[in-house]
């Protein structure tokens, strides 16, 4: 709960400063005007920043600057803001990289070594498979040829786009290094926040005219930033994680553990495809983190009876499809809702029904080629 509603907070403040803004500009220009060149970009930025820090935090971040793309030029946003969600589900390389990792990482004693061994191949398959098939889905609408509009008066105080930018990059240094310095990283998001929530509350007092001080009170710049996080999730999730932990106390797993050793055999590719889909089924009825629970009790309980392999299988199997599957529905993850809720407080509003086909057609193919990959590597 605190890295989701830290990174809510963190980002939040941050757009509020119109630095996404200013950085959406600079990546277009990247682009040098080209859209299939700025989709490609914009899929590596956010697979790159997902290998080495939180999907949730990269979603936060990536968002607002692809959103504002529309606003500074005339291209069509919706592939790249597909490419951009689907690419930070997809970098599995680390175990800090997606709750559902360390979730699973933790429960089960499992180093990053081992982890990486067996996820690196599937992982570069579903990456690269998934943009093939976002290209292919998007082709007819992806914008070929783009013009810039010049950037004006996105800044309002740039004292606080500095400082927020300053202390952006800060959260997402330790973030990188929080395997080598040995920090968790609710930590690191908790200190973040607050220093962003410091921040908000003295940034009034810093500006020279008294037009919001007026409208809001002193702590306007606070209340801005408070209100536009994504509060009405905080049931959903709770109450998901409450009921895996009800399931847990009444038995639940004994009898999905004793289910699944009657049925399945030693044949890894079954393993891998088993586990894969039941996961990927769970986590777009239930959320991603608690369907991490629910399966970390699952391969922890004496009653799931299977050789090493076909446990390895399955484990990684629930991985991949904990990170990559979380791109079939909105729901999947607290990712999804995060980035529906963004959009939607932007005024651009995707259907369930219209992300649901983009997961049929990108994510579920590159799901099952990874699972076979897996099988073969374990």
């Amino acid at each position: 709960m605190i890295i989701f509603f830290g990174s809510a907070l963190i980002a939040t403040s941050a757009d509020k400063s119109g630095i996404f803004d200013h950085i959406s500009v600079a990546i277009l220009n990247k682009g040098r005007g080209r859209g299939t060149l700025l989709l490609l970009l914009t899929y590596c930025l956010s697979w790159s920043l997902s290998v080495f820090a939180s999907n949730d935090v990269v979603i936060l971040t990536l968002t607002p600057i692809i959103f504002y793309f529309s606003r500074y030029s005339n291209i069509n946003i919706i592939p790249l803001l597909f490419a951009e969600f689907i690419a930070a589900n997809n970098g599995i390389f680390f175990i800090t990289g997606n709750p559902v990792d360390t979730i699973i990482a933790t429960s089960l004693h499992i180093d990053q070594l081992n982890y990486l061994r067996n996820t690196i191949l599937p992982t570069l398959a579903i990456s690269i498979t998934s943009f093939f098939l976002l290209y292919l889905y998007f082709r007819k609408t992806l914008t070929k040829k783009y013009k810039i509009i010049s950037l004006s008066k996105s800044v309002r105080n740039w004292t606080d786009a500095k400082l927020s930018l300053a202390m952006l990059a800060a959260v997402m240094f330790f973030l990188l290094i929080s395997g080598l310095i040995k920090i968790e990283l609710w930590i690191i998001i908790l200190i973040g926040s607050s220093f962003f929530a410091i921040k908000d509350m003295a940034l009034p007092f810093f500006y020279f005219h008294k037009l919001f001080e007026h409208a809001h009170g002193k702590f306007w710049r606070l209340h801005q930033t408070i209100i536009g996080m994504p509060w009405e999730i905080l049931p959903f999730i709770l109450t998901m994680f409450i009921l895996m932990e009800s399931l847990a106390v009444h038995g639940f797993f004994n009898f999905i553990s004793t289910w699944l050793s009657s049925l399945l055999t030693n044949n890894i590719l079954q393993s891998s495809l088993i586990f894969g889909l039941f996961s990927l089924i769970t986590e777009n009825i239930i959320n991603n983190q608690p369907m991490a629970i629910m399966f970390s009790h699952i391969f922890s309980n004496p009653a799931l009876q299977v050789s090493p392999q076909i446990f390895k299988a399955g484990l990684y199997a629930v991985v991949l499809s904990g990170n990559a599957g979380a791109s079939l529905t909105m729901v999947g993850s607290l990712a999804g809702l995060m980035w529906y809720k963004i959009l939607k407080n932007k005024g651009l509003t995707i259907t369930y029904w219209q992300f649901f086909k983009v997961g049929i057609f990108v994510v579920l193919p590159a799901l099952l080629i990874s699972f076979v990959v897996l099988a073969f590597t374990i």
